[in-house]
Parts: structure tokens; C-alpha cells; sequence
């Protein structure tokens, strides 16, 4: 009986626990706490270069472009972290050399860091730091300077167009680009050495020269022009350039192809360009065409200039080529007008070729009347005589 009844009181406590337990009111339990996002503040102080990686010459100077950015106004002092020994720096606000500025947020500060290395530094990758230390914080950069070994100073000639064809009559122009390859100007003198009977000069802008300034580091264009002066044989002509300036040489060569070109001449065989010839009738005379020049001359052709209805003909009319050095014997027909006066008449002998040649003489031509029309005068003039003289009897015996 009594271990039932303590039985059934620890059942009625643990019922009475779990009610108290479920009517709880919601409000009494712990609400879940909301996250919050920090974001992390701005870097308070910002350098950097626009252009990090420079290449330079042996004993040459390297100038960076900086910009400076604080997000709160301080005091910044500047220096230069891991530099070579022996190299120099300084940092330019202006016109001035500085070590440290004083920056407002939100402004951008110019500075230029200005490293010199030191002499006889060896060619490679030069690496280092600048360093940006305000009251706030504090900003480092790379830079990284390359040194190359410097080449020589020298000059240089190129040519468009080493070789040109044409004729002995052509005007030949190869166009020159001198380059100096050194770190001053220079006055370049120029020559050519070409063979005889070839006429050179330097153009630059169309105006003959003999020198030309060039600037470092710098190119200029100019033309060579090319002459023949007298008529010579086919074949190559080399001709030597040379441009010089300040213990500095450069050479090139171009060569002039002439290609040959046939040169007429016209001719009597002996010379006299003059004949007799009756009005009305056909009269023959020979002429020459000889070929003079350096190629042969193809499909010669003959014309004639005469005074009006006269008639000239050529046999033959055309040659088909002549060679180089070659005469050949043409038969020129002329018949003056029926009508021509007595007296001297020119007559314009001509010759072409296809290639371009052409030669020309004057022909003068001596006209005479023929003996009947001779005879046909004299007797109108006999018989004018009689007629005077017969009236002159008939009315002087009256």
C-alpha cells in the first residue's frame, strides 16, 4: 500500500512538470540574434606608378610617373626600399625635390621618382620599392628598371630600289633612307661615285644637295638622281653611295641597266642634201637610214613633208628592222606639181621606229620647167614679136 502511493506521486509530479513546461508563454525564449556585416576600411594610404617597368640604357637615368592617394589628410613621407648599392634617387613635386607631402582625402598627388644607377652598372632586372609612409598607414610599389647594354652609334643607307632599267635618255631616281642610330644629331655629307659620263645629285623636297642634317636617333628621306650624258652602250652601271658624319660611315650601291635604244640617221650617200627636178615629171634620189645606237631598230617607217600636189614615195615604205650599225639604201620618188614654178623647194625627209627614235632632213629641190613648155614660150613670144612688127609697117605708111 505505501510503496503504490509513492509510485503514483512521482507519476502526478512529472505530469504537473511537463503542463508547467508546455504553457510557457513564447515571449519568455531568447530571440535569435541578426548578423552585421564590417566592411574593412580603405587602404589609408595608396601610391602607385603608371608605368612599373621601365628599360634604359647603360649609363642612363629612369623617371617613373607616381600618383598619391590618402582617405584621410596626413603628413607622407617618401622614400626608395631595396635599392642597388650604389644607385641614386629623388622625388620631383614640381619643379622641386621633396621627401615627403602633405595629402588631402580624395586628391590625387603628381610626383616623379627620378633613379640614377650607378656607373659601370651591369646590364639585367633591377627590382626595388617605393614606399609611401604617412600618420595612418603606410603603401609600398614595386618598380622594376631593365638595363640594356647601349649598341654603337652608327649610320645607316638603304635604298628603295637598288636597280632601275631604261634608256640612255632616261632620268634614273632611287630613293635613300639614312638613319642615325646615335644620341646626337648629326650633318650627314653625301656622295657618289658613279662612271663617266653619268651626272649624279642629291634631292631632298626637290632642291639639290650636298649634305643633310639627320637627328638622333632619327631617319631621313632623300633621292638620288641618275643622268646619262652622252649616249652610252648597253649593259649595268654600278654606282657607289657614301654618306659620313662624325667619324660615322655608311655605304650602299645602286646600279643603272641600260637596256639599248636604236638612233636613226638619215643621209644621202654623198651627203648633198639637194636635186634637180622637172615640174610635172618624177624624179628619183637615194637616201640613207642608218642605225647608230645601242639596240636594233624594228618597223622603220619613212614619211614626207612637200610642198601642195607634190607627190614623194619611199621604196622601200617600211623596214621591218635595222640592225645596230647598219646602213641601208632608200629610193625616194618626188614629183613636183605640173604646175610649179621654176625655183627651190624644201622637202621634209623623215624616219621613225617603234621603239620611239626619229630623224628628219631637209631636202631642198631645185624645180625647172620642162623644153616644150620652154619651146611653147618661145614661140608666143616670136610671134608676138612679128604681130608688133608688122602693125608697126602697116601703120607707119599711113
Amino acid at each position: 500500500m505505501g510503496q503504490k502511493t509513492l509510485l503514483w506521486g512521482v507519476v502526478l509530479l512529472l505530469g504537473l512538470g511537463l503542463a508547467l513546461v508546455a504553457t510557457q508563454p513564447a515571449w519568455a525564449q531568447e530571440p535569435t540574434p541578426t548578423p552585421v556585416i564590417v566592411e574593412a576600411p580603405e587602404d589609408p594610404v595608396t601610391i602607385y606608378a603608371t608605368y612599373p617597368e621601365m628599360v634604359i640604357g647603360v649609363d642612363e637615368k629612369a623617371t617613373f610617373d607616381l600618383t598619391l592617394k590618402v582617405t584621410k589628410a596626413q603628413k607622407v613621407q617618401l622614400e626608395v626600399a631595396d635599392l642597388p648599392e650604389g644607385w641614386e634617387y629623388e622625388f620631383r613635386g614640381g619643379v622641386r625635390t621633396v621627401r615627403a607631402v602633405y595629402a588631402l582625402p580624395d586628391d590625387s598627388l603628381n610626383l616623379r621618382l627620378q633613379v640614377t644607377p650607378a656607373k659601370e652598372t651591369a646590364a639585367g632586372d633591377y627590382t626595388f620599392e617605393v614606399v609611401a609612409k604617412g600618420e595612418y598607414g603606410e603603401a609600398r610599389f614595386p618598380l622594376t628598371i631593365t638595363i640594356k647594354e647601349k649598341t654603337p652609334p652608327k649610320l645607316e643607307l638603304k635604298v628603295d630600289l637598288p636597280t632601275l632599267k631604261g634608256s640612255p635618255n632616261t632620268n634614273f631616281r632611287f630613293g635613300l633612307t639614312i638613319k642615325n642610330e646615335s644620341d646626337q644629331e648629326i650633318t650627314v655629307s653625301l656622295q657618289a661615285d658613279a662612271p663617266p659620263y653619268f651626272l649624279t645629285r642629291f634631292l631632298s623636297l626637290g632642291k639639290e644637295i650636298t649634305s643633310i642634317p639627320v637627328d638622333a636617333n632619327g631617319s631621313k628621306r632623300i633621292d638620288l638622281e641618275v643622268k646619262p650624258i652622252v649616249e652610252v652602250d648597253a649593259g649595268e652601271y654600278p654606282i657607289r653611295i657614301t654618306v659620313q658624319g662624325s667619324d660615322l660611315q655608311a655605304e650602299g650601291e645602286v646600279v643603272v641597266v641600260i637596256t639599248g635604244q636604236p638612233t636613226l640617221r638619215l643621209t644621202t650617200p654623198t651627203g648633198r642634201l639637194s636635186g634637180e627636178a622637172r615640174a610635172g615629171e618624177e624624179t628619183t634620189f637615194k637616201v640613207i637610214i642608218e642605225n647608230t645606237g645601242t639596240a636594233p631598230a624594228h618597223n622603220v617607217r619613212f614619211f614626207a613633208d612637200a610642198p601642195s600636189q607634190w607627190k614623194v614615195s619611199f621604196d622601200p615604205e617600211v623596214l621591218q628592222q635595222l640592225p645596230t650599225g647598219e646602213k641601208v639604201e632608200v629610193t625616194v620618188k618626188v614629183k613636183p606639181a605640173a604646175k610649179a614654178i621654176a625655183g627651190d623647194y624644201l622637202v621634209t625627209l623623215r624616219a621613225t621606229s617603234e621603239e620611239g627614235p626619229r630623224s628628219e632632213v631637209d631636202f631642198r629641190v631645185t624645180v625647172t620647167t620642162s623644153t616644150l613648155w620652154g619651146l611653147v614660150g618661145l614661140g608666143i613670144i616670136a610671134v608676138a614679136v612679128l604681130v608688133v612688127a608688122g602693125a608697126v609697117a602697116y601703120y607707119g605708111r599711113r
